[in-house]
């Protein structure tokens, strides 16, 4: 930590107009990366000059960020500030980087007043709001990985049935990775309270579902 300081005190001499940052935070451990985080965003507010500062850290990006932008084999995926990074996420590259969302994948079977729905290969159904897609295009949802509910759907294109594949104890949260709809990886961040008054286990089937906001119509990258 200290040999950062020194490192960013030599740079800020200079009196530069913009500082760039290298992954600065990587060899810290995780309680002074906290603390050097904070001093990072003080400092830029207090002088004024821009931050260009890379990481693969999404934490850390969320946390220092004004407009964050995820690049993807050379090419920007999404530049945007954080929270819109984080509810609108343009591309699955993004969703799936940023972890905050479930990715599914699908062809239109219909799009028509404002809703879009597609079947994933394995015969669920889905819909999103969204427009400009034509049926039989292929397309991505993204689905907030903390608005997903360990309960049946009311309608069916809001859901699916799947198998708990691991589970992770986080303290205020539990991270449920369950296997369906084409996806070996949809992830469930239930608060400690909801998953400990009905807990499951590794191998049980589980309903998930969540409600119509809660997805996102993503994009893709022209090449």
């Amino acid at each position: 930590g200290q040999q950062q300081r020194v490192a960013l005190a030599r740079a800020l001499i200079t009196d530069p107009e913009a500082l760039l940052l290298d992954e600065p935070l990587s060899a810290l451990d995780p309680f002074l990366k906290i603390r050097m985080r904070a001093e990072l965003k003080k400092l830029q507010k207090t002088l004024g000059i821009t931050f260009v500062h890379v990481t693969h850290s999404q934490e850390e990006a969320m946390a220092l960020a004004d407009i964050i932008v995820i690049m993807n084999d050379g090419k920007i995926e999404q530049a945007a500030t954080p929270r819109k990074v984080f509810e609108e996420p343009a591309t699955a590259f993004v969703a799936r980087f940023m972890g905050d969302h479930n990715v599914l994948t699908g062809r239109v079977t219909s799009a028509k007043d404002g809703l879009i729905t597609l079947e994933v290969p394995e015969g669920q159904s889905f819909t999103v709001r969204g427009a400009g897609r034509e049926v039989g295009e292929v397309v991505d949802i993204g689905i907030r990985t903390d608005r997903v509910r360990l309960a049946s759907a009311t309608d069916k294109t809001l859901g699916f049935n799947g198998i708990i594949s691991n589970i992770e104890y986080r303290g205020a949260s539990v991270k449920i990775t369950v296997v369906g709809a084409g996806s070996d990886d949809f992830t469930v961040i239930a608060s400690d309270g909801d998953y400990f008054a009905n807990p499951a286990s590794v191998g049980d089937a589980v309903s998930l579902s969540w409600a119509l906001e809660d997805a996102v119509l993503l994009g893709r990258v022209s090449a």
